[in-house]
């Protein structure tokens, strides 16, 4: 059990409460029918409406008025198409980073498919995605971390927890969770199956860079219980290296801004609940 100094407790906490930040108010709103599921820059809104109101880019599903970006509700498998021309228009055009070839789905309040897009434009049209974290640690109150690949077109370099990765189209949330632990750190089936589900946490900010896009994501954690003499090990190249280390360190990590954001969040939540 970690005994966390009062300092300690009160930073790790006010991560979790600011988990989600403002909307800016100069952002323009993206409507599926009548419900607000997005937002974007007022760069990228004109961006898009410019593209529509091209002839011969007609999409009959997505259309603007009013300083809003409308998607329509009926068809989820047209509408689809029609986002997979605009995602592809960004990207040509230099306006989409981390471009994957790989679709999330937009899912509404009844865990519903209303449609699907390349997962690199989410963050640009500020659409709520969704990732799987595992906290790997040990009964000697250790906890692994992973680091990024230089490679990595988000937060290179950063630590991040044992596995973490975005949850696919087709894709169940446990089935993502047990997917990312062996190809970020071999984590066996065997063992892997122990993984022990924890909760679900939203976070919401504002990305600076070429897309100027709104990270919105729900975050479901797991936590895995790791024998003493287990070593993870890398399968798909995206993690450089791992590292052990106590619960204090990894406080001291979490405060020195040497996570990835989202694993700031994570993390501090594991470490609150194995605190005292």
């Amino acid at each position: 059990m970690l005994s966390l100094p009062f300092s300690s407790k009160a930073a790790l906490l006010e991560i979790l409460e600011t988990s989600m930040r403002p909307i800016p108010l100069d952002w323009h709103d993206v409507l599926l029918g009548s419900q607000k599921i997005g937002a974007i820059s007022a760069p990228m809104f004109m961006i898009i409406e410019n593209f529509l109101n091209y002839e011969e880019h007609h999409l009959g599903f997505i259309r603007t008025s009013n300083s809003q970006l409308l998607f329509q509700a009926q068809d989820p498998y047209e509408l689809s198409l029609d986002l997979r021309v605009l995602s592809e228009y960004l990207r040509d055009q230099g306006h989409l980073e981390g471009w994957r070839n790989e679709d999330f789905s937009w899912l509404d309040d009844e865990d519903h498919e209303r449609f699907r897009m390349e997962r690199s434009a989410f963050r640009t049209l500020g659409l709520q995605s969704r990732a799987t974290h595992v906290n790997g640690y040990t009964k000697q109150n250790k906890l692994w971390l992973s680091k990024r690949s230089l490679s990595k077109s988000i937060d290179p370099g950063l630590l991040d927890n044992l596995s973490a990765g975005g949850i696919g189209a087709d894709e169940t949330i446990r089935n993502c969770a047990l997917r990312e632990l062996w190809e970020e750190a071999g984590v066996s089936l065997e063992l892997a199956r122990h993984i022990q589900p924890i909760g679900m946490i939203t976070t919401q900010r504002q990305i600076d860079g070429q897309s100027n896009g709104l990270h919105h994501e729900s975050l479901y954690s797991f936590d895995l219980l790791l024998p003493n003499s287990w070593q993870p090990q890398n399968q798909d190249g995206e993690v450089s290296e791992f590292i052990l280390v106590n619960y204090e360190d990894a406080v001291s990590l979490i405060l020195s801004e040497q996570l990835t954001q989202d694993s700031k969040i994570i993390t501090s939540d594991f470490l609150l609940r194995h605190s005292s």
